[in-house]
């Protein structure tokens, strides 16, 4: 294990993506020689996902090589089962991080909460997919849904989109967002919006409206039991993308 996490940060190095505060994945699963793993850098901690409960005795070896060779404080292990993104078995190898910190991708800061559940902020595994935003973006009006913390949208607003309007079900990632925005020095209130409430009810409201959004973000779960009838991919995607497509109109651009 030692020998793969030493190969996959060398790798990285390669990349210029480790840091002091920064944040990328070291461990893709089979990619990087440990399938039923990943594992997230996050400034001085890292979160390493075992996909199955089964494999929880190896995640603590595997983290204490993550913990030495990428030289970090601590590592959070969560086990990725079935159950709710807040509701997930983790334990901590090595010193404890905190609640809240701040940890950068390429310069920009994002708030982590590496204790918080499932999901920590920050999916390092989209950062090429934000790195190039901008060709769809730039100059250009956009809608992001299922926008969670706001990262595709701080970095479509970096990328000189003229608006960038973020829905999410849950009050509290948009505050988060609004704080990631705020830390990067993007506090204009008129030109980004953040939208508490249901992406399919926004649509079909700005459809009836004929509100219209060059560049439509979608990004979904495959499942969320957020809103009164549970987000299902199979089934709510199709009908979603529908009305996507007559937000953005005629030119507009769907980035699904």
């Amino acid at each position: 294990l030692g020998w793969r996490v030493e190969r996959a940060l060398a790798w990285r190095r390669q990349l210029g993506l480790p840091g002091d505060d920064a944040c990328y994945r070291l461990l893709h699963g089979a990619g990087d020689g440990v399938p039923g793993f990943t594992c997230d850098v996050l400034g001085g901690h890292a979160v390493l996902y075992a996909y199955a409960p089964a494999l929880l005795p190896t995640a603590r070896l595997l983290a204490e090589a993550v913990r030495g060779f990428a030289r970090l404080g601590g590592v959070v292990v969560k086990v990725r089962a079935r159950g709710g993104a807040d509701d997930v078995k983790q334990e901590v190898v090595g010193a404890a991080p905190p609640e809240r910190y701040v940890a950068h991708e390429h310069g920009v800061p994002f708030e982590i909460h590496p204790l918080g559940g499932l999901n920590v902020g920050l999916f390092t595994d989209m950062r090429e997919q934000r790195r190039g935003l901008g060709r769809y973006v730039a100059g250009r009006t956009v809608l992001n849904l299922f926008s969670y913390t706001g990262a595709l949208s701080l970095a479509s607003a970096r990328a000189g989109a003229t608006e960038v309007v973020s829905v999410d079900t849950s009050a509290g990632v948009q505050a988060w967002a609004a704080g990631n925005f705020a830390r990067a020095g993007l506090v204009d209130g008129a030109r980004w919006r953040f939208e508490t409430g249901d992406a399919m009810r926004f649509l079909q409201r700005a459809v009836k409206t004929k509100e219209r959004h060059e560049v439509v973000l979608i990004d979904p779960p495959t499942f969320s039991p957020a809103r009164g009838t549970p987000w299902t991919l199979d089934r709510d995607y199709p009908p979603l993308i529908a009305l996507a497509a007559e937000v953005a109109g005629p030119g507009g651009t769907l980035w699904l």
